[in-house]
């Protein structure tokens, strides 16, 4: 192990701070995730039959969904404008303490349980700014990109969540700022179309 110490605090984007150039696959891991001694065997064995999708996995994801006609004005002429829990009321949650049987398409996946190769991977230069909504980030690039998001089928409680007093979640996350919530919504939906692109893949 050869651990970076930055100079300064990167937070949640101190994921994609060291060039991983040279592995096959990258595990990216949150110090609030207790993972299980089988946490990379069984990832590998539910990324094997979806190889060939060329996208980017992992265990916890979102997707954005389309609202309601009578939500539709409120939800998108003031979207820039609308709290977090306002826009969970708009998306379906697979995250990763809750069983998911099947593998899903998503529209963002939690960074701190995403596997990938190198080259699905932002440099840190793209997504430094980014503190405290890394996740969004992501999504925004490999939806330019073109590339899949995939949750990963898993069992209830087989990932566990560490509580701290204070956590960047509560901090910053939960409150989805103007600027995080103008990054949503220029991916938000994508699942559908890549859902249909790859054979309906986890459009259920």
């Amino acid at each position: 192990m050869n651990p970076v110490i930055p100079e300064q605090d990167t937070k949640d984007c101190g994921k994609f701070l060291v060039s991983h150039d040279d592995a096959d696959l990258v595990f990216l891991l949150d110090d609030d995730i207790l993972y299980p001694s089988d946490y990379v065997a069984r990832s590998l064995a539910a990324i094997e039959p979806l190889a060939e999708t060329g996208a980017v996995f992992g265990h916890h994801g979102l997707r954005y969904m389309r609202p309601k006609l009578r939500l539709s004005t409120v939800a998108f002429r003031d979207f820039n404008r609308i709290r977090r829990g306002k826009i969970f009321k708009l998306n379906e949650s697979f995250p990763y303490m809750r069983e998911l049987r099947h593998p899903v398409v998503v529209d963002e996946l939690g960074t701190g349980v995403m596997i990938a190769r190198p080259s699905l991977l932002p440099r840190f230069d793209e997504v430094k700014d980014a503190q405290g909504f890394i996740d969004t980030r992501m999504a925004l690039w490999a939806s330019r990109q073109d590339i899949p998001m995939i949750c990963l089928p898993h069992e209830a409680g087989w990932l566990k969540t560490i509580m701290f007093a204070n956590s960047l979640y509560e901090d910053f996350s939960r409150h989805c700022p103007p600027q995080v919530a103008q990054e949503i919504r220029q991916y938000a939906f994508r699942h559908e179309q890549v859902a249909a692109r790859l054979g309906n893949l986890g459009s259920a």
